[in-house]
């Protein structure tokens, strides 16, 4: 819990470096079909990441391994689940249009997969999160520090460098957008 607080506080004190130093302003020298693309591998990589989840293979990482271990761990339900939470986000219910079709979507794969579970078909779908039990916030965060840095001290430099990633990827979207919303609207936005 505590790594991924400091991993999203180190991404957030990027994106507020990149703010402060004006480089948002670089966006402008970037071509738009390069910032979609950029963005379109990313939709892509996270895509393929989720293959294996979506076959019964929570475990794999890669293609390859979803491959190998196919006829153990399919869960052939777990298709259904994804086509019907598809199928709203892309064509949500017309009397519903004032609800986001993402949220739509997540509330009908989520009662689709409990549905076919209380069908007694909970053997071909893969499995949830699981039970998420309520955390009281530690009042010894500077003590959880240290000892976070004592044990994984050796492992911040590799936690900076992937939150200055994903720094870079969500400064990236938001800059996209907002040239998407200049173009449509004429409207000159401030990138910083």
């Amino acid at each position: 819990l505590f790594r991924s607080f400091l991993f999203l506080a180190l991404t957030g004190l990027v994106q507020t470096l990149i703010g402060l130093t004006h480089l948002g302003g670089m966006v402008k020298y970037c071509p738009q079909p390069v910032l979609a693309g950029f963005l379109n591998a990313v939709g892509i990589l996270l895509f393929v990441s989720q293959i294996g989840p979506m076959l019964g293979n929570e475990d794999a990482h890669s293609i390859r391994e979803v491959l190998v271990e196919f006829d153990q761990s399919l869960a052939p339900l777990n298709l259904l689940v994804v086509a019907i939470t598809g199928a709203v986000i892309a064509w949500p219910p017309r009397f519903l249009h004032r609800v986001p079709s993402m949220i739509l979507g997540v509330v009908a794969g989520t009662v689709a997969y409990h549905v076919l579970d209380a069908m007694d078909m909970g053997k071909y779908l893969g499995t949830t999160i699981g039970a998420m039990p309520p955390i009281n916030p530690p009042f010894d965060i500077g003590l959880s520090f240290y000892s976070f840095v004592q044990v994984y001290g050796a492992r911040l430099p590799d936690m900076i460098a992937a939150a200055f990633g994903l720094a870079i990827v969500g400064s990236l979207d938001h800059l996209l957008s907002s040239k998407a919303y200049e173009a449509r609207t004429g409207v000159r936005l401030d990138t910083n």
